[in-house]
């Protein structure tokens, strides 16, 4: 199965601005992220559907886990752990990190398919490897993802396809209406947006029902998707209107109604 083809908009991907590159490399010492990273970034840097298998997986995340590793490996007597004798390169760049104990990254200055580095950190446990090239760490981790969404099929095919079809859909409308929200000053509006974000993997939890690890259920997700408490405290932008707001969220809940989730 093509892994685009598990998707029923392609919205679900979402890829880093040039913007955000730029913000990685300014932690980078001088370094530049290497060809295959940055075309990985740029197609799906911050978001792949439903799949967040660790803690910090995209952007911005990513940003806050390289300054993180920097920092702890240079400052705290007690990072990395006392048996560890290798430096943590000045141009390492992040890819995945897990909890503050785990991280992958690779080293910028080692070519256009630099060798993914693991370390972990758990008490007096330390450890360290070299796990592979950049390009094969990726077509697994893709892999991985693959093999999760056949868990979702069962579910898909109990709720109707059409009808998972249009809530995701309309969970992307949404999510473009938010898109320029990014920070802004006003934390109504930042509320609607993280709400829906926390909905797109909502929506692919539900499938599963009980064999979720946490069961989400069709009042959660109403929860989420409901903005008509929000309302009075909106203020109108000049590319949003409140009004456009409300009527793609009454969709989106009639769609979630009419999937049937377990």
């Amino acid at each position: 199965m093509n892994i685009a083809a598990a998707y029923f908009d392609p919205r679900e991907i979402r890829g880093c601005s040039p913007a955000d590159l730029l913000a990685l490399e300014g932690e980078l010492n001088g370094g530049r992220i290497p060809e295959a990273v940055r075309a990985h970034l740029l197609s799906k840097g911050r978001k792949m559907a439903w799949f967040h298998p660790l803690s910090e997986c995209y952007f911005p995340d990513i940003l806050e886990a390289t300054r993180f590793l920097h920092l702890q490996w240079r400052k705290s007597r007690s990072f990395p752990g006392a048996n560890f004798k290798d430096e943590l390169p000045s141009d390492a760049l992040v890819l995945v990190a897990n909890g503050g104990y785990q991280w992958w990254w690779i080293s910028c200055a080692e070519g256009p398919d630099p060798t993914v580095c693991c370390y972990e950190h758990d008490g007096d446990a330390d450890t360290f490897q070299r796990v592979c090239s950049f390009s094969t760490w990726i077509m697994e981790w893709e892999n991985w993802m693959k093999q999760e969404f056949e868990r979702f099929l069962p579910g898909i095919a109990t709720v109707g396809e059409a009808n998972f079809r249009k809530a995701v859909q309309l969970t992307c409308d949404v999510l473009d209406l938010l898109a320029e929200t990014q920070g802004d000053v006003h934390a109504r509006w930042d509320m609607a947006r993280k709400s829906y974000e926390r909905l797109s993997g909502f929506l692919y939890q539900a499938l599963l029902g009980k064999k979720a690890i946490v069961r989400v259920r069709a009042v959660d997700m109403d929860s989420h998707a409901r903005v008509d408490h929000l309302l009075p405290s909106l203020e109108p932008r000049d590319d949003l209107a409140p009004a456009r707001l409300l009527e793609l969220s009454e969709q989106l809940r009639e769609a979630i109604r009419a999937c049937k989730f377990r």
